[in-house]
């Protein structure tokens, strides 16, 4: 096919399909854990990251809407110096192993 010969697609009517393309308004939602979480995130991260055996500070969805604070560790000894959650946000350790940056 040429370019003299391309296919014209014929533009649909809207209205017809029964599409209002008039202006909507648009509020999303931010549950208050999520707008938080950064903030706990940053206040805690670095005490996080000085307890000895932690590799790595994170969240995870856990499922929609809610998400936890992960926290790697180099073995399960570690696992128990955690806190169970930090300002209501739930704490999750897994054992990661030693993670070495490249």
């Amino acid at each position: 096919m040429t370019n003299s010969e391309q296919q014209q697609f014929q533009v649909p009517d809207l209205a017809e399909l029964g599409i209002e393309m008039s202006p909507q308004d648009y509020s999303p939602t931010v549950s208050l854990i999520d707008d938080g979480l950064e903030s706990v995130l940053r206040r805690h991260e670095a005490n996080l990251l000085a307890i000895p055996g932690v590799t790595m500070v994170s969240r995870q969805m856990v499922e929609p809407g809610r998400e936890t604070i992960i926290i790697g560790v180099i073995d399960s000894g570690v696992l128990d110096c955690l806190p169970a959650d930090l300002e209501g946000v739930p704490v999750r350790g897994e054992v990661t192993g030693p993670i070495e940056a490249l």
